[in-house]
């Protein structure tokens, strides 16, 4: 039996089903490219932007995290690379106190 013959059986309500079936599969298949591309995408921005970091070069890594800012995994780096300065000094700040107690004798020395 073929097709035609299956809908030629199955009579008019065979026809909106068989258009719904095919709209279906084509949106599968466009879903299934769509994400093959944004996983690859996605893989490649974040190889990129932790080898950089791996060597140390954060100033780069930010870089490529801001020019990847349009995509969801360029985002996720970009906003704690752009707020590391502020998390530093956050991280920073309960020593900053004790660091700088007998400062002023390094200051007092270095003037003279």
């Amino acid at each position: 039996m073929d097709i035609q013959q299956i809908l030629e059986r199955g009579g008019p309500a065979m026809w909106p089903l068989m258009v719904l079936s095919i709209l279906s599969i084509s949106t599968i298949i466009e879903r299934l490219w769509f994400w093959g591309n944004t996983l690859t995408r996605e893989r490649r921005i974040v190889n990129r932007v932790l080898d950089v970091a791996r060597r140390g070069q954060w100033g780069m890594a930010y870089q490529i995290a801001k020019q990847s800012n349009n995509r969801p995994m360029g985002r996720f780096f970009y906003a704690p690379l752009n707020s590391l300065p502020q998390t530093l000094n956050y991280l920073v700040s309960p020593w900053k106190q004790p660091l700088r107690r007998n400062l002023f004798l390094c200051d007092g020395a270095i003037k003279f």
